[in-house]
């Protein structure tokens, strides 16, 4: 089976799941800040997952790139 990241370079992926982690949790402290809103919670999950996605692609990114280091 092919994998959706084949082709990619494994540091791309590392650097842009940093921006992607970076993103998510600053703009989660940004809506904790804010607290004129009651539902805080459910304004902050779409961050969490921006989160947890770059947190996984981070994981990959490194995972290919030890991979590549083995093969060499």
């Amino acid at each position: 089976m092919k994998s959706i990241f084949e082709g990619i370079d494994p540091l791309q992926l590392i650097i842009w799941g940093i921006l992607l982690v970076a993103y998510g949790v600053y703009s989660s402290f940004r809506v904790i800040q804010d607290t004129g809103e009651v539902s805080v919670f459910f304004r902050v999950i779409p961050f969490l997952v921006i989160t947890f996605f770059g947190i996984v692609i981070i994981m990959r990114g490194y995972r290919d790139e030890k991979e590549r280091k083995d093969q060499s």
